[in-house]
């Protein structure tokens, strides 16, 4: 095993611990980390923020399976549903994930079926009315949806209409080429069909992209993704595309830590160290590895893969910026600034400041929409005031001027007559 894939396996094993303790806190309410610490008041800091709603859990937990979307949507829809799954039930799964997760009120109002049975029925989906109530959400007014579960990502509301369309057109294709006697379609394969559809806002190695087919693996629909599947999420073929920005921080940051350079230049070095590392997770011979694997997996129905990886090296990126505190400098350990190798050639670099949470980058964002019309009608409103006022002016000054024309008329008018008057008296 490498170094950087052995710093890699040691980081996982403390995100999935901490995963495995959230995701079984309700029956550890007595449970107080050790504040004398950093690593413990950065633990009470993590775990008191993702259990403090349903969009923090599924943020925070550190096991895919575990969050409160995840819980509900295989609740309503139990897996596997292959190989015999409708376009209905594969349209619903992409609804959801799309248009509404992190939400649970959102997840409740795009449950297209009642009861198992309904699921089952091979029919078309009402567009209009899904369509009718994915634009009441978001705030009033706007034309965007933000999805804080994915920090800024959005959807514009007037394309919703084309994106269910092609959403059920996918749906259509995978259900039918689904069959017991088929082979299991792979995970790059339902990926590039899903990509041919060319669905606005969910591109080439863009995270809806890449947890969309990851939740139709669970489901059975393919297989789950490769370590060159994710390798291929985090360094897009094209140069010109950018990687999701939590995997790649994620492994920076072990990068970073560790003072090793992050295997971030090529997909086959990467691919490789995922591969170790998975074959750690079912070779190692360290108990503390063994035993963390087989509760992370009796917990979740299923063996840990690479969406388990890529979801670990999410959480790695969020602890950290619940460490550094808000727009504030990446603090590695208890420190300050850092520096240390990255991805290009080992260099020194300095840690950029980091963003704000990403749910608290969205909801200030809606609460700045939100005072900016507030100010605009204001704005409009004392205009309005301010010309109806000016108007008032300029007709009372109107007014004035035409009393005070309206006098020197009369005036007028009397001095001629007193004059026509005095000439009439001096001819007599």
């Amino acid at each position: 095993m490498s170094t950087f894939s052995s710093h890699l396996l040691s980081t996982l094993t403390h995100t999935f611990n901490q995963g495995l303790l959230l995701a079984t806190l309700p029956s550890l309410l007595n449970f107080t980390p050790d504040t004398s610490t950093s690593q413990g008041i950065l633990q009470q800091k993590y775990i008191t923020k993702a259990l403090s709603n349903d969009l923090h859990r599924d943020k925070l937990f550190a096991l895919r399976k575990t969050g409160s979307s995840m819980k509900y949507i295989h609740s309503a829809l139990p897996p596997p549903i292959s190989p015999t799954a409708t376009s209905k039930s594969i349209f619903q799964l992409c609804i959801w994930r799309t248009f509404a997760f992190g939400n649970a009120d959102f997840l409740e109002k795009l449950t297209l079926f009642t009861t198992p049975e309904t699921q089952d029925e091979e029919t078309e989906s009402d567009f209009e009315a899904i369509n009718t109530m994915i634009q009441t959400f978001g705030a009033p007014g706007t034309t965007k949806i933000l999805l804080p579960a994915y920090g800024q990502l959005s959807i514009i509301k007037a394309k919703v209409p084309s994106m269910l369309s092609k959403l059920w057109s996918f749906a259509q294709e995978l259900s039918s080429s689904l069959s017991p006697k088929s082979p299991l379609l792979s995970f790059a394969e339902v990926q590039k069909r899903l990509l041919e559809k060319e669905i606005p806002t969910i591109g080439a190695n863009g995270l809806l992209v890449w947890v969309l087919i990851c939740d139709l693996s669970e489901y059975g629909l393919c297989s789950p993704p490769t370590p060159k599947d994710l390798a291929v999420h985090i360094i897009p073929p094209n140069p010109k595309k950018k990687g999701p920005s939590g995997p790649t921080k994620g492994l920076q940051l072990v990068a970073e830590r560790n003072d090793v350079t992050a295997p971030l230049g090529s997909i086959e070095e990467l691919a490789l160290v995922f591969e170790e590392v998975m074959k750690a997770w079912e070779q190692m011979e360290s108990k503390e590895i063994k035993e963390l694997v087989a509760r992370c997996e009796e917990l979740q129905g299923r063996v840990l893969n690479m969406a388990d990886l890529e979801h670990g090296l999410c959480k790695i990126a969020r602890e950290e910026d619940l460490r550094a505190g808000r727009r504030g400098k990446k603090k590695i350990g208890g420190g300050g600034e850092v520096e240390g190798k990255g991805a290009k050639g080992g260099k020194k670099r300095k840690v950029k400041a980091e963003e704000e949470d990403d749910d608290e980058q969205a909801e200030d964002k809606e609460v700045t929409t939100k005072k900016k019309r507030a100010r605009k009608v204001n704005a409009e409103d004392n205009e309005d005031a301010d010309g109806e006022a000016e108007e008032s002016v300029v007709t009372t000054k109107k007014r004035v001027r035409k009393a005070k024309k309206g006098e020197g008329e009369v005036k007028a008018a009397s001095k001629r007559g007193q004059s026509k008057a005095k000439g009439d008296d001096e001819d007599d």
